[in-house]
């Protein structure tokens, strides 16, 4: 009779990804300063939630269950990103969750083009400017406090004003842009 030995291991089987099911801030969002990404990862063997923008890592949430990551949006010029969170577990499933946002720090450029501060005008005649911004959705002017309406293009926006329906005096004319 010869000896004999006997060894056993055990392994896991895991093919499950774990799952990404809420997360913040939601799609298409528009975001500026410092925000909290949020994640709610769910899976009986996770090990790893990362958060990346347009592809380039940020880094790892110290919870991983309930993930939170800290972005300061003022590192990155105003347009659209997408978001992704990637979640691990130690067998290496990963499930991906991405979300497109709109980072808007800035707030839009106004150029008063005509009249020329202090300028005498008589009769109706026009104000413009030109206004900028990667997300603008309206422009309107004010005559005083009273609004004269919200200019049909944006980017060049005019109003016409009826000098002899108001009195001699000097009046200020704002341009507030969205």
């Amino acid at each position: 009779v010869s000896n004999t030995t006997t060894v056993d291991t055990l392994f896991v089987v895991d093919n499950t990804v774990p799952v990404i099911s809420t997360y913040t801030p939601v799609a298409d969002t528009f975001v500026r300063g410092t925000i909290d990404a949020t994640a709610m990862a769910i899976d009986n063997n996770l090990a790893d939630v990362q958060f990346f923008l347009d592809g380039n890592p940020l880094g790892s949430a110290i919870n991983k269950n309930a993930a939170t990551y800290s972005i300061n949006t003022t590192a990155y010029k105003d347009g659209p990103y997408t978001l992704g969170i990637n979640a691990s577990d130690i067998a290496g499933n990963a499930g991906v969750a991405t979300v497109p946002l709109k980072v808007d720090n800035n707030p839009p450029v106004i150029t008063i083009v005509y009249p020329a501060s202090g300028a005498y005008q008589r009769g109706t005649f026009t104000t413009g400017a030109t206004v900028s911004d990667i997300y603008l959705s309206s422009v309107e002017f004010f005559l005083g406090t009273t609004s004269l309406g919200v200019a049909t293009d944006k980017n060049a926006a005019t109003k016409s004003i009826n000098s002899p329906t108001l009195v001699d005096g000097t009046y200020p004319i704002s341009i507030q842009a969205k």
